[in-house]
């Protein structure tokens, strides 16, 4: 027996995209372009006859961008992932798509082995997301959905920490800010990284604004 085919269906308004992507997952025998569209508009038309199980969708199109097409395909087509692929890494993209219903976002830099891993785990049920150039760090967060979001998964110092880190505030400054030693702080800054099952701080960063947790009026 062979591997299961993912369908897949890019959706770029650049041709040069689509044949990238193409080109990119040749030579995966469990990868197929099953067909493209150049917008959501296209895409919400050819789902009528092409159920891929997931798109590549560039947020930026004209016509209907794929912020739109997301939340139109999720409401429709609840069973199709929706992979976010984009040139642009800030955090208010990838938070635009989040909660638009995609399952990841992924930059058209990445390599072709990256683009294959995110696939795969956004088809076994999971989210992955890169980390945004505007929180710290710099490696793909792929982080499980299983943990219940909501601010009494953490302590009240846990939480104080929390809104510290994702205003780029250093281990230090934390330290001076809440009257503790250092030390106390990473503690903290560990638990948070384990209770939200993230990679790195970056992807706390992330968890905080996805879960409705950073208060940036604080």
């Amino acid at each position: 027996m062979g591997p299961t085919i993912i369908k897949i269906m890019p959706v770029d308004d650049q041709p040069a995209c689509r044949e990238a992507i193409e080109l990119t997952l040749l030579g995966y025998p469990d990868l197929l372009i099953c067909d493209s569209a150049m917008n959501g508009a296209e895409l919400l038309e050819k789902l009528k006859r092409v159920q891929p199980d997931i798109i590549l969708m560039d947020n930026r199109m004209p016509v209907m961008d794929g912020i739109e097409a997301t939340k139109k395909v999720k409401e429709r087509y609840p069973q199709i992932k929706v992979l976010a692929y984009s040139s642009q890494a800030g955090l208010a993209n990838i938070l635009e798509m989040q909660q638009a219903g995609a399952d990841g976002y992924i930059l058209k830099t990445a390599d072709r082995a990256d683009l294959r891993q995110a696939i795969k785990t956004i088809m076994e049920g999971n989210t992955s997301y890169c980390t945004p150039t505007d929180a710290t760090g710099a490696l793909l967060l792929f982080k499980d959905d299983s943990i219940t979001a909501g601010a009494s998964l953490f302590s009240e110092k846990e939480q104080a920490v929390l809104q510290l880190i994702c205003r780029e505030y250093t281990s230090q400054e934390i330290a001076h800010e809440l009257f503790m030693s250092i030390k106390t702080v990473e503690k903290h800054r560990a638990a948070l990284i384990a209770k939200t099952n993230s990679r790195n701080v970056a992807g706390l960063v992330l968890y905080a604004y996805e879960h409705g947790l950073y208060n940036s009026s604080k």
